[in-house]
């Protein structure tokens, strides 16, 4: 079972009547996970934070122990014998959620005023990576990013790939060229 949730804590977990379900061996949540004393998902790529300090690594337990940080984040794992059979206990696991204020993307989780994920990352900001050499001229690729207006060119490029949807809804312009 996994949250419908992109942020929020979680109440309450009853999972009776998943586990009175015919062929279900095991119903697991993120406090048995705990109580198993297994630990968070590894961090793959460790940077540091920007001021030099280790990152911040969030608590990344395979199933959700408290609350929910993505939409399908696991909250609750069923053993069956056969596929359906979980599939149908799953659905009697009731989960009480208080949703949270969420963002939906990176860089609109770094503005002032954007929801806390974690207390421990001030401003949301895991880590800080910086490439590139800012002082080398016309080939600062870095700096020319920076400096672009790239808000504009993401609508760009999604305003094409809305008619490109539509033009091939109505049957013309298959190359996946965009219309202006």
């Amino acid at each position: 079972m996994r949250s419908p949730h992109a942020h929020a804590d979680i109440l309450t977990i009853d999972t009776r009547g998943a586990k009175e379900t015919r062929g279900v061996h095991a119903v697991l949540t993120g406090e048995d996970y705990h109580a198993d004393g297994l630990g968070g998902l590894p961090a793959l790529a460790p940077f540091n934070g920007r001021h030099g300090g280790p990152m911040f690594l969030p608590p990344r337990p395979a199933i959700a122990l408290g609350g929910v940080m993505h939409v399908g984040y696991p909250v609750a794992v069923v053993v069956a014998d056969m596929l359906d059979t979980a599939r149908d206990a799953a659905e009697r696991v009731v989960v009480e959620y208080a949703p949270r204020p969420a963002v939906l993307s990176a860089r609109d989780a770094i503005e002032p005023n954007a929801p806390q994920l974690y207390d421990d990352c001030p401003n949301n900001e895991a880590y800080f990576y910086e490439a590139g050499d800012k002082g080398r001229g016309k080939f600062n690729v870095a700096g020319h990013f920076a400096a672009a207006d790239r808000r504009g060119a993401e609508r760009t490029r999604d305003q094409c790939a809305a008619r490109r949807a539509v033009a091939r809804d109505l049957g013309s312009q298959r190359d996946g060229t965009c219309l202006a």
